[in-house]
C-alpha cells in the first residue's frame, strides 16, 4: 500500500527537526515526506529544507484545514499519513496504523498521543482535560484527533476536503463525522504512538481549549441570539463543574483553580465571539486600551444619573474591553465575599492576561479595589453604555453567584483550596 506523509506547520522551527527526524525513522518508510508551512514567521522553511522532504509555503496563514487541503491536492499516494509538527512518532507508528485499513469502509487510522511536558500546571492540566486519545483499545472511535492520522486519499477527496472555514481546530471531527455519514468507519489504535512536545503558559491552555469547542456551539446555534448565548454561559459553568469533580475526586486540587478560571475565561472569550459576529481572532489589547476603558467606565457611572444619553469617546473597537472590565467591576465584592482580596485580585489579572492580552498587576489591583467599594456597581447591568451588554453582564453575575454558593455547598474549604492552586498556577502564569 503506498502512503505519503504531510506535516503542516506554523512556526514550528523548534521542534520541526524531531518530528522529521522521527518521520524518516518509520518502518514503514513513507513514499515522500511534505511539509506544508502554513505562512510561518520564524525559521520553518529553513529547518525543513534541510532535511530530504519537499516544502510547500503558504503565502500567509490560512490555518490547519487549508494546510490540510494543500497536502491532499498535491499527494497522489493511496494513503496519506499526517503527523502534527510538535510531535514525535515511535518507529512502527505508520507500520501500526497501515494494518487497520482492513476493508474499503476503513477510511481512517489513527493513533495514541502522549504529552511529554508534565512540569507545570498548565501541561498537567492538559494532559488530564485535553487528551488525544481513545484509551487502551483498539476501537472505533466517534472521531480520530488529528495529530496523528492516516486517511485514503480517494474518500477525502469524495468528502470535498476540509472545511477552510474552521480554520485549526474541529476540522479533524467535522471531516470524520462527514465521513461516517457517507457510511465510512474509522479506526484508533492506542500502540501506534506519539510524543507531544508542546508546553503550555496560561493565555495558550485557555484559548486552545476554548477554540477546541467553539465551533460545535456555533453548529449548534447558540451564538444566534441573547437567549440562546445565555445557556452557552450556563454550559461554561456547567463544564467548569464537571473538571471540579474530577480534580477533586483525583485529589489533583492544584488543578481547581484553572477549572474555576475557564468558567470566566470561555464566558468572555464566547462574549468576544457573540458581539464580533464570530471572530475566532484573541481578544489582544493594549495596556494604554485597558486604562482608557476602565477610565471611561468610572467616568460613565458617575454620570449614568445625571448625564443620561451618555457618548463615549472611546472607539468601537474597545467595546469587548469594556464588557471584560465591567464583569469584573461587578463581579469582583462577590469574589470578595468569598476569598480573600488578593485572590480576587489574581483572577482579573489572569482575566485580563489571557483573554485580552494584557499584563498589568497595577490595573488589576486597581479594577479589584473599586470593585469592593461602596458602589452599587451592579447597576452596570442595567445601565444605558453604548458598549456595554447589559443582558450578558446580568447574566453572567447571577450565574456567578449561584455557582459560589453551590461550590461551598459541594466542597468544604473550597476558599483556602483555590487560594492555594491559584498560587500555584501564578509561579508560572507566564512561562
Amino acid at each position: 500500500m503506498e502512503v505519503s506523509l504531510y506535516i503542516p506547520c506554523f512556526n514550528t522551527a523548534e521542534t520541526l527537526p524531531f518530528c522529521l527526524e522521527a518521520a524518516l525513522r518509520q518502518t514503514v518508510r513513507p513514499k515522500d515526506i511534505l511539509v506544508v508551512d502554513d505562512g510561518s514567521t520564524d525559521e520553518t522553511s529553513q529547518v525543513a529544507s534541510r532535511y530530504p522532504v519537499r516544502v510547500i509555503r503558504h503565502p500567509r496563514n490560512l490555518g490547519l484545514s487549508a494546510a490540510r487541503n494543500t497536502a491532499f491536492k498535491d499527494l497522489d499516494a493511496e494513503y496519506i499519513a499526517a503527523v502534527d509538527s510538535d510531535c514525535i512518532v515511535q518507529p512502527q507508528w505508520l507500520e501500526n496504523l497501515m494494518k487497520r485499513f482492513q476493508g474499503p469502509a476503513v477510511a481512517g487510522a489513527g493513533g495514541r498521543l502522549k504529552e511529554t511536558y508534565a512540569w507545570s500546571v498548565f501541561d498537567v492540566w492538559r494532559s488530564r482535560h485535553m487528551r488525544q486519545d481513545w484509551g487502551d483499545e483498539v476501537c472505533a472511535p466517534d472521531f480520530l484527533f488529528g495529530s496523528n492520522t492516516v486517511f485514503r486519499r480517494s474518500v477525502i477527496t469524495e468528502a470535498d476536503f476540509y472545511n477552510e472555514n474552521l480554520g485549526s481546530n474541529y476540522e479533524d471531527v467535522d471531516m470524520c463525522r462527514r465521513l461516517k455519514s457517507r457510511g465510512y468507519s474509522v479506526v484508533y489504535d492506542p500502540a501506534a504512538e506519539a510524543d507531544h512536545l508542546r508546553s503550555d503558559n496560561l493565555y495558550s491552555l485557555l484559548n486552545t481549549f476554548w477554540k477546541w469547542h467553539v465551533a460545535y456551539y456555533e453548529d449548534q446555534r447558540y451564538y444566534s441570539d441573547m437567549d440562546r448565548f445565555v445557556y452557552k454561559i450556563q454550559d461554561n459553568f456547567g463544564l467548569a463543574n464537571r473538571f471540579f469533580s474530577e480534580d477533586t475526586g483525583t485529589r489533583n486540587h492544584f488543578l481547581l483553580y484553572l477549572d474555576f478560571l475557564l468558567a470566566f475565561h470561555h464566558t468572555l472569550r464566547d462574549l468576544s465571539f457573540f458581539i464580533s459576529g464570530g471572530n475566532r481572532k484573541p481578544c489582544d489589547s493594549g495596556v494604554a486600551d485597558g486604562w482608557l476603558s476602565f477610565l471611561d467606565l468610572d467616568l460613565f457611572f458617575h454620570l449614568r444619573k445625571s448625564a443620561p444619553g451618555y457618548s463615549t469617546l472611546m472607539p468601537r473597537s474597545t467595546a469587548f474591553l469594556h464588557n471584560v472590565l465591567a464583569l469584573q467591576l461587578v463581579s469582583g465584592r462577590a469574589l470578595q465575599e468569598h476569598f480573600e482580596k488578593d485572590f480576587s485580585q489574581t483572577v482579573c489579572r489572569h482575566l485580563l492576561f489571557s483573554v485580552c492580552g494584557i499584563d498589568d498587576e497595577y490595573l488589576a489591583g486597581k479594577v479589584m479595589r473599586l470593585s469592593a467599594a461602596d458602589r452599587p456597581w451592579e447597576e452596570l447591568c442595567a445601565a444605558d453604555h453604548p458598549y456595554l451588554v447589559k443582558e450578558f453582564l446580568h447574566n453572567s453575575l447571577r450565574g456567578l453567584r449561584l455557582w459560589l454558593a453551590q461550590l461551598k455547598d459541594r466542597c468544604a474549604g473550597i476558599e483556602d483550596i483555590l487560594t492555594l492552586s491559584a498560587r500555584a498556577a501564578g509561579q508560572v502564569w507566564r512561562l
